[in-house]
């Protein structure tokens, strides 16, 4: 038999292509004009076309899909306008959906890989992402019977966030450094910025000097016995009973990251870190936090590219060290 040509040998191979996103078919909210001739010549070249990503905004693998190849087709369309062209792509009409070939199992996003992990189902997840709603509704898409929202956590244990009040519009819950003596304790309530409680036992160590200039100066401390905790467990359960945390995922990023890593580093630190009047460090607890994107930053439609979340990471990475992690997982890169 004839040896096959190396030309022969070539065109059995069917092509494959692995599109990312973000960058390549747009920038934030912006997509390109030539993205849906990119797809048509690939498939009209009988390659086998897939996208992936590390985002995903809390969509399933399918809605997102829809929501990409819609927005493709709606910039060639707007672009074939825009130059006065008579043959324009039906968009609305999904019988002449250009696209209707990529369905949702040819979109890989940042979280798809962890419906594959098994243990994950019968975990309790502290879930970390946004859109809330969406990342919730994942999640049981997954399976993860027992994921808490990291928003739905801090609600019920609102100390958690010191500044979440706040930021929700209470301003008698603000925690600021009001200077109020020469020594610039400051305080709302029973707080102040050594977290001693001044309204009580240690109201005299807290007490202005009677001489020098009132210059807000802070200091020096005096030595005071250890605070007093007043946090109390949640109305109508007790906090103490709460059932600790197996693992942390976060999704997406969130709107707030400060809330989600402090939450974060509660239940790594501590199986019951909302215990009344209990500071706990626990040496001896282990569980992992799975982070979904790799991505150090990504492109945004501002000019400079926004951060991703190996920085959040990487502020926890210390406490890997310290072994109060199994493990910090993320995607690796190529």
């Amino acid at each position: 038999m004839a040896a096959m040509s190396g030309t022969e040998g070539v065109s059995k191979i069917k092509p494959a292509i692995v599109f990312d996103i973000d960058g390549v078919y747009k920038a934030g909210s912006f997509f390109f004009d030539d993205g849906l001739k990119a797809l048509t010549m690939a498939n009209d070249g009988g390659a086998s076309v897939c996208f992936v990503t590390n985002g995903g905004g809390g969509d399933s693998e399918e809605a997102y899909m829809k929501k990409t190849t819609s927005k493709i087709v709606k910039a060639a369309v707007e672009a074939a306008k825009a130059s006065g062209l008579e043959q324009l792509i039906e968009e609305t009409d999904a019988a002449h959906d250009p696209l209707a070939w990529l369905t949702g199992d040819r979109m890989i996003l940042s979280y798809t890989p962890m419906d594959d992990d098994q243990s994950m189902k019968d975990q309790r997840i502290l879930l970390i992402g946004d859109p809330k709603e969406k990342v919730k509704a994942m999640a049981v898409q997954y399976g993860w019977t027992n994921a808490v929202h990291v928003s739905d956590y801090c609600e019920a244990n609102p100390l958690v966030d010191p500044f979440g009040a706040a930021r929700a519009g209470d301003p008698s819950k603000e925690i600021v450094v009001e200077p109020t003596s020469g020594h610039g304790f400051g305080r709302k309530g029973s707080l102040s910025t050594t977290g001693v409680d001044v309204d009580g036992d240690n109201a005299a160590a807290a007490a202005p000097s009677s001489s020098g200039p009132n210059h807000g100066y802070i200091g020096p401390i005096v030595a005071a016995p250890p605070p007093k905790f007043s946090q109390r467990p949640r109305s109508g359960s007790n906090a103490t009973e709460e059932q600790p945390f197996d693992t942390v995922v976060v999704m997406t990023d969130p709107h707030d990251w400060f809330e989600a890593l402090q939450a974060a580093v509660d239940v790594v630190c501590a199986a019951n870190p909302n215990s009344e009047g209990v500071l706990e460090f626990d040496l001896g607890r282990c569980i992992p936090i799975h982070f979904s994107n790799p991505d150090i930053f990504w492109k945004a439609e501002h000019p400079q590219p926004r951060f991703g979340q190996v920085g959040p990471s990487r502020l926890i990475a210390p406490l890997h060290h310290a072994h109060h992690l199994t493990s910090i997982s993320a995607p690796e890169r190529p």
